[in-house]
């Protein structure tokens, strides 16, 4: 009798915590989606603002850098160089100065393809997947060290796939992976569930820190605002930076163009005229 009472009580803790874990993984998964999907969003706004916007403030900087050099160019025109010797001179100097020597490199083609993709069946259908197949393998819902790493190899291929709307490689991985996942895992005994729950637990504290840190980030405040603000807000610098483009693109070409007398010779013909 007192055997059967222990098991009745075993099994009423073990439903008791299999319940906690049930709600604290929905817990855990609700947090995870909120940060995938708002990385991936700071992430599209900031490359969109990097080709949009960067582009122009690189060709900005490279024009003012051009317009010093060919200020540079002018003076020692004016003091008896050649074009040909001013321009070796000055990029001599540059070279060994070592400035002004940065990779940048914006493309439009760097957009990922989603960005500009309308149809939307498709895109509910992809992030729909995503959600499923994250939920199955995310991480922190296994207590083994080898099986957390494959998960943590899968959630990667996952939400690369995702960012690009490949929608191919999701379906590959629900074929593959998530139809032979072992959905139950050994979580019979008492001790096991409650490693688990610690687990969770501490994975919902991380989560929280993380969603913290993202609302920080200087991107955040791009997010919050509509999109038709946000597109406002990209236009209106896009004008500006492009003005400015414009007017340093004229200056250029002028002082390209621009022949100076030397100093010397301006000397010597008023010696002549004398």
């Amino acid at each position: 009798m007192q055997k059967s009472l222990i098991i009745i009580s075993n099994s009423n803790e073990i439903k008791t915590l299999q319940k906690k874990i049930a709600k604290q993984k929905k817990v855990l998964l609700n947090l995870s989606d909120k940060i995938e999907l708002l990385t991936m969003e700071i992430d599209d706004i900031e490359q969109q603002y990097r080709v949009r916007i960067g582009s122009l403030q690189v060709k900005d900087n490279m024009l003012e850098i051009e317009i010093i050099r060919a200020r540079k160019i002018l003076e020692l025109m004016e003091v008896g160089l050649t074009r040909e010797e001013a321009t070796e001179e000055v990029l001599q100097n540059l070279k060994n100065e070592n400035k002004y020597e940065e990779d940048i490199n914006f493309t439009e083609g760097s957009i990922p393809s989603f960005l500009f993709d309308n149809n939307k069946d498709e895109d509910v259908s992809i992030k729909k997947l995503w959600k499923k197949l994250l939920h199955a393998f995310h991480p922190d819902l296994t207590q083994d060290k080898a099986e957390k790493k494959r998960r943590n190899e899968i959630v990667k291929k996952i939400n690369t796939a995702y960012r690009l709307g490949d929608f191919n490689t999701l379906r590959n991985v629900e074929e593959k992976e998530y139809l032979t996942l072992e959905k139950n895992e050994s979580l019979s005994s008492i001790s096991k569930l409650q490693e688990t729950l610690i687990s969770i637990e501490n994975a919902i504290i991380h989560q929280v820190s993380q969603l913290d840190k993202l609302k920080k980030t200087e991107w955040y405040k791009w997010v919050i605002i509509s999109n038709k603000k946000r597109e406002s807000l990209f236009l209106n610098l896009e004008s500006k930076l492009q003005f400015q483009v414009n007017n340093k693109e004229k200056l250029l070409h002028t002082l390209k163009n621009k022949n100076p007398i030397s100093r010397f010779s301006y000397a010597f013909r008023n010696e002549d005229s004398k």
